[in-house]
């Protein structure tokens, strides 16, 4: 009897337990990142006013490993396509637009997850963009390759073998830039949806 009982602990130990579900030490899994960006800097520049963010779209690719009964590494590499609306100033030269300019990146995000009761969890981390090539004789010319941060709030939802994972999540792109410091970011606010498969 007490061979059993000392089993069934070591068992729990090696498996992280919440509100009576073992949840998963390794796991993989796609995820998509949906919601809106908006330009900003942070020494105001008239031109910021020629700038309008709109819908954002990133799909990726993730693996997330446990480093404690509460805390989780996740590593992920995606693709983000960043749609902004350009408008020339007013005076006696008509402008031509508005019209539509798009940001392409890969992005390498590296977060903690720090994990409370019902699988809640808070994430935070950062990430590194990389620019893909785009048209140049676009208004908004800053690149966004640099080094960003992330926040996230979100819950996981297990289904036998697989965990559904939502989170509602902020990002400041290229807070620092590998080229230049004095332009714009990209300030995104958005749902992250994933589907992961449980390795253990």
């Amino acid at each position: 009897m007490l061979f059993f009982v000392l089993l069934s602990k070591t068992i729990c130990s090696q498996n992280h337990i919440n509100n009576d579900r073992v949840l998963p030490n390794n796991l993989i899994g796609f995820y998509t990142n949906l919601g809106i960006v908006d330009p900003f800097s942070f020494q105001k520049n008239i031109i910021d006013d020629f700038f309008h963010g709109r819908e954002s779209l990133s799909l990726g690719f993730k693996y997330q490993r446990s480093l404690s009964q509460k805390l989780k590494l996740e590593l992920s590499i995606r693709y983000s396509k960043y749609k902004i609306i350009t408008e020339g100033p007013d005076g006696p030269i008509p402008y031509p637009g508005p019209y539509t300019e798009l940001f392409e990146t890969i992005t390498v995000p590296i977060l903690i997850k720090m994990y409370s009761q019902k699988n809640y969890y808070i994430s935070c981390g950062s990430f590194v963009d990389f620019n893909l090539p785009r048209e140049v004789n676009w208004l908004f010319k800053d690149p966004q390759s640099g080094l960003g941060l992330s926040l996230g709030v979100g819950k996981e939802f297990l289904i036998n073998r697989f965990t559904l994972d939502i989170a509602p999540n902020l990002e400041i792109h290229s807070l620092l830039p590998f080229n230049s410091i004095d332009h714009q970011r990209l300030l995104f606010g958005g749902l992250r949806i994933g589907l992961n498969f449980n390795l253990d």
